[in-house]
């Protein structure tokens, strides 16, 4: 540990889910200088330990989370993490990044990556901390959507140091393209694509929760605590419009660009009343109830909304490439069920660009006559038919909550 630079704690903990057991593994200099840390550390663990063979959501597979070696430190928007796994998605390795501030308290545990292996008899969550892990049996958490999940683990565990990741309902069943919610103190963090959730409610693992520790990671020259101060003025400068709108601010230029796709990419821009409708402007204009940020980030790229005819109430603001995914590509420009769709898959744990996507592709099957009543092995019901057809603003939240 002490041949390592500075801002690395130096360890990697290991968790095994079906006995409690845990391990730690020291950090070479040579894998440090190799793979840095983040998702190179992440794939190292995943090619170790994952057979070519496995199951993605069989207990070969493992969920590794992972930070970066400038994570803690004075440099700006590093409270970033990666959940590296074999992908029920594709079958590869994946690597899905999340912000918040649960990234910068696994970092002050000392624990570069936590690795989480095989499978826990029951529902549970993991407890982490500086000196290591519990398993912790929580079958009441069943069932429970994604926020409520990091509520419940945070009083349980009795801190305010205490952060949270979470799988919803869809993991729980499944869903190949469930992601993982982390409440954070200020703004959410989603670890969206590959099916991150799906890994861990095969594991029966409803969160991880981390507490903060006393580890400090500090760059050990000067010119590098002086360069992090000086950018400062410049990195303010550069993301006005991530200041103002978050990355929904991207919706107007990429239309303008002719780069926006529609109605499942059959066309790629929308007309320009259309994506105003969804813009980062009018989303701040008129539903924008606060900005939000991950740890040690001035940008505050993060916002919350309101819709209170939708019953929606500070919830985490639908990203550029949500609204690509659950409105352009839908034909939908409702915002109001738009946030309200977005608001939904978040709290069932459910990746909204996948979910928009998929949804998009069987709106163009069903309009070009390969999905309907008629199709082999579908079962159609009452008002599906018209739940599938372009610009059907309704069908966004009623797909959501259907089940088999």
């Amino acid at each position: 540990m002490s041949d390592l630079p500075s801002v690395y704690g130096g360890d990697i903990l290991h968790v095994h889910l079906d006995s409690g057991e845990t391990d730690v593994e020291s950090i070479a200099p040579d894998d440090a200088r190799r793979f840095l840390g983040g998702n190179g550390f992440a794939a190292k663990q995943v090619a170790e330990h994952v057979p070519a063979d496995a199951d993605p959501l069989g207990p070969d597979n493992v969920a590794v989370f992972a930070v970066g070696p400038m994570n803690a430190t004075p440099f700006q928007s590093t409270s970033r993490g990666v959940v590296g796994f074999v992908s029920p998605m594709t079958n590869g390795f994946f690597d899905s990044t999340f912000g918040g501030t649960f990234p910068r308290a696994q970092k002050t545990t000392g624990f570069e990556a936590i690795v989480l292996h095989g499978e826990a008899p029951e529902q549970s969550y993991v407890a982490i901390d500086e000196d290591g892990a519990e398993v912790v049996a929580a079958d009441d958490l069943a069932g429970l959507d994604t926020y409520e999940t990091c509520a419940a683990v945070r009083e349980r565990e009795q801190g305010d140091d205490t952060h949270v990741v979470a799988a919803g309902p869809a993991g729980e069943q499944l869903v190949r393209y469930a992601c993982l919610l982390h409440e954070g103190r200020d703004r959410e963090g989603v670890a969206g694509r590959g099916g991150s959730g799906a890994v861990l409610g095969a594991k029966n693992v409803k969160a991880v929760a981390v507490t903060e520790g006393s580890f400090e990671p500090e760059p050990e020259a000067d010119d590098m605590r002086a360069l992090a101060a000086g950018r400062m003025q410049e990195l303010m400068a550069e993301t006005e419009m991530l200041q103002d709108y978050g990355t929904s601010g991207l919706v107007n230029p990429i239309n303008e660009m002719g780069k926006l796709g529609q109605r499942n990419n059959q066309y790629e821009q929308a007309a320009e009343a259309e994506a105003e409708a969804i813009s980062g402007e009018t989303l701040e204009a008129e539903y924008v109830t606060e900005h939000t940020t991950c740890a040690n980030c001035a940008v505050r790229c993060g916002k919350h909304v309101t819709v209170e005819s939708q019953g929606v109430t500070d919830a985490k603001i639908p990203e550029f490439e949500s609204l690509f995914a659950t409105a352009t590509m839908q034909e939908v420009y409702d915002v109001k069920r738009v946030m309200k769709a977005n608001d939904v898959c978040d709290k069932l744990g459910m990746d909204t660009i996948s979910w928009g996507v998929t949804v998009a592709f069987a709106r163009e099957c069903h309009e070009k006559g390969v999905l309907d009543e008629d199709a082999p092995g579908v079962a159609f019901a009452d008002g599906d038919a018209e739940r599938l057809e372009f610009g059907n603003a309704d069908a966004l939240v009623d797909l959501l909550q259907k089940r088999p």
